[in-house]
């Protein structure tokens, strides 16, 4: 969505957060960790905006090859969740992998999410 630098800086924030509220909640070392990592994130993108003079700025970001990178991204993910979720069960099944089913599908659809994220910011990155 086309919007302003302060705009998506302020959307940023929100997950870090969300999660930082989730760890005071009910206290986790993974959120505990992603509350870190999305922080740090934040005040790289601040820093940047910063550094060259966008905040009033409009980020365009719809054009069509980022729509094709997204798209891609989301197929190459897919089938990478697709994939880990059929071992998953398999190995799950076997008693294998100790895990109950309800966390493989969690930590696929975040991985699955994590990989989308990456793939299309290196895609978007790399023109």
């Amino acid at each position: 969505m086309n919007m302003t630098y302060r705009t998506g800086l302020f959307l940023q924030t929100l997950l870090p957060i969300l999660l930082c509220v989730l760890y005071w909640h009910s206290p986790s070392t993974l959120t505990l960790l992603l509350a870190v990592i999305g922080t740090a994130r934040v005040l790289y993108s601040a820093a940047h905006i910063h550094r060259n003079k966008l905040w009033g700025n409009v980020h365009f970001q719809n054009d069509q090859r980022t729509r094709s990178n997204a798209h891609f991204a989301g197929y190459i993910s897919h089938w990478v969740m697709i994939v880990i979720l059929l071992i998953g069960v398999v190995l799950i099944h076997q008693s294998m992998l100790p895990l109950s089913y309800l966390q493989l599908i969690a930590y696929t659809a975040f991985l699955g999410f994590m990989l989308r994220m990456v793939i299309s910011d290196v895609l978007n990155t790399n023109v």
